[in-house]
């Protein structure tokens, strides 16, 4: 048994902006979890997962900015239609609701055959609720305000100088004049340039298939500080930012940030992310190294989102890899053995590995290539550690 939902809603911006922020999924009700490993292209999939159920899903209609449509193996559906609509976007909403438990099957059943009109009325109501979620993270996106960690992180964003940061864990923010905002006590350690690629994929012990988030074509200015390494590419102002390609050449082709956001204020802002060494699980170096983008110049440095995720951050720069490497693993060892310096008594063996990288860091032979590890990193936006 299947209901169906209609809404429509005002969404303060541009289309590109609500569209992006509705491609996350993160909206959606009554699921605990949007497993969601790659921007959205026809014919990729997804996973919807609460207490009792997993729903695999596929996309079936990818058009950015105009439509999004996706459908489950169990018949749940949803489309998403974006028209332009002054300073605002008019968003229309068609959903398919299909019931779950059993108990909430008989209800839908007994419902549908005498209160038909009572049933509609309710599925209504359910699509304009997540409608009504999907305007509040594309509001709190706007007023730089973060968003709850059910969203996929892509690891970069526009920032706005003198805006706070969207997201604390991998966005940085700069004041009025553009410079980088540090930490009370943070300290740069090494400032140099590279090119940039991200990935992503569910963790499977060793066999994850990695799918491209974003790959950037213009030089990303770094600083390493004793909390995190940054990357800023002051120069996505050039052209439309056709540059940066979500999804790499066989998925999205569309640029990460319309040209209208771009434009507006593209004085007086960067595109621009963050690795935190809390975050930071292991580097990864080697022209032979079973990476996408393996070079003698590259580090591909590798965080874990909850529950499952996977995300890579290639770093290709003229620097000689391993020095970048060690500057970083010395600098996220030390953060680490500051930071948990009270319950390190609880992994000594660990605590020890964290000693050695601190001190003289090295890497050890691994199935990836030379593997720069980091015991006890945190998974991003949470206080978690990975033992």
């Amino acid at each position: 048994m299947k209901f169906s939902g209609h809404a429509s809603a005002d969404l303060p911006g541009d289309a590109q902006t609500s569209w992006l922020a509705a491609s996350t999924l993160g909206w959606l009700k009554g699921y605990d979890k949007v497993l969601l490993t790659e921007p959205p292209r026809v014919g990729g999939v997804f996973t919807l997962v609460d207490d009792r159920t997993s729903i695999s899903c596929r996309f079936t209609r990818v058009e950015p900015p105009h439509t999004l449509s996706w459908e489950g193996a169990d018949g749940t559906a949803g489309s998403l239609q974006f028209q332009p609509s002054g300073n605002a976007t008019r968003v229309s909403y068609h959903a398919v609701y299909v019931p779950k438990a059993g108990a909430d099957k008989l209800a839908a059943g007994v419902i549908s055959a005498l209160a038909r009109g009572r049933a509609q009325r309710e599925t209504d109501k359910d699509a304009a609720d997540e409608l009504r979620n999907l305007s509040r993270r594309v509001r709190l996106h706007a007023a730089g305000k973060p968003i709850d960690s059910r969203a996929p992180r892509f690891m970069l964003d526009l920032c706005d100088f003198g805006a706070d940061s969207i997201d604390p864990a991998t966005i940085p923010a700069f004041d009025a004049q553009g410079r980088l905002l540090l930490a009370p006590g943070e300290q740069v350690l090494w400032t140099g340039a590279a090119i940039l690629a991200a990935e992503s994929a569910q963790a499977a012990r060793g066999h994850e298939q990695f799918a491209a988030l974003w790959t950037s074509k213009e030089k990303a200015s770094l600083t390493l500080t004793s909390q995190r390494l940054v990357y800023d590419i002051r120069d996505f102002t050039q052209g439309d930012m056709s540059w940066l390609i979500v999804g790499g050449a066989t998925g999205l082709a569309l640029t990460a940030f319309s040209a209208a956001r771009a434009s507006a204020r593209r004085s007086g802002r960067t595109a621009a992310g963050q690795v935190r060494h809390e975050n930071l699980a292991n580097l990864i170096t080697g022209a032979n190294a079973r990476t996408s983008f393996a070079s003698p110049g590259t580090v591909t440095a590798t965080v874990c989102e909850p529950p499952k995720r996977v995300i890579r951050l290639h770093v290709r720069s003229d620097h000689p890899a391993e020095d970048i490497a060690q500057r970083w693993v010395r600098a996220a060892a030390t953060e680490r053995l500051d930071r948990l310096a009270g319950s390190l008594n609880e992994y000594p063996d660990k605590h020890e590995k964290l000693l050695a990288q601190q001190l003289d860091p090295q890497p050890h032979t691994g199935y990836w290539g030379p593997f720069w590890a980091l015991p006890l990193p945190r998974m991003l936006g949470r206080d978690q550690l990975l033992l």
